[in-house]
């Protein structure tokens, strides 16, 4: 399900950008670097997801597109062991996770803090061929959200 129409109004009503490029690409993206390139921007201003599994749930973590998630750091804030990269389904395979769709939006959002300092990023719309340009202030509108050092 997509909170696209609740996430505009929410930009709108803070003046925040949120700007939809559903049929940006004739061929699919998938990483981060391709999506970079495609669009043109630095990877910096490329929001990376990567879901994992504890033994109680899986959680995303949103990092900056050069950056990579540290699951020691995870580990210690989530008070767990043992993390993992989750067995996506293939409806949620890499290129197709958006914190902004479910069930991503749903789940434990852990957000590393230097996500927040930017003005604007790019991410995925949950399709292979789509973006959305977005203030990362719309990510703290996700019901279940940890901010944190999350990055290496």
């Amino acid at each position: 399900m997509s909170n696209f129409k609740y996430i505009k109004n929410i930009a709108k009503k803070n003046s925040f950008i949120f700007e939809h490029y559903p049929s940006a690409y004739r061929l699919p993206v998938i990483t981060c670097i391709e999506a970079s390139f495609a669009r043109g921007v630095a990877l910096s201003q490329e929001l990376k997801h990567i879901v994992i599994n504890s033994s109680f749930d899986e959680h995303v973590v949103h990092v900056l597109g050069d950056k990579r998630v540290s699951l020691r750091k995870v580990e210690k804030i989530l008070n767990v062991q043992n993390l993992k990269l989750s067995n996506l389904k293939p409806s949620m395979h890499r290129g197709k996770i958006s914190p902004f769709i479910d069930p991503f939006w749903s789940m434990l959002n852990l957000i590393d803090a230097n996500v927040l300092q930017k003005k604007w990023l790019t991410t995925n719309d949950g399709t292979l061929r789509g973006y959305i340009k977005f203030s990362p202030k719309l990510l703290l509108q996700m019901p279940n959200i940890e901010i944190g050092d999350f990055a290496k």
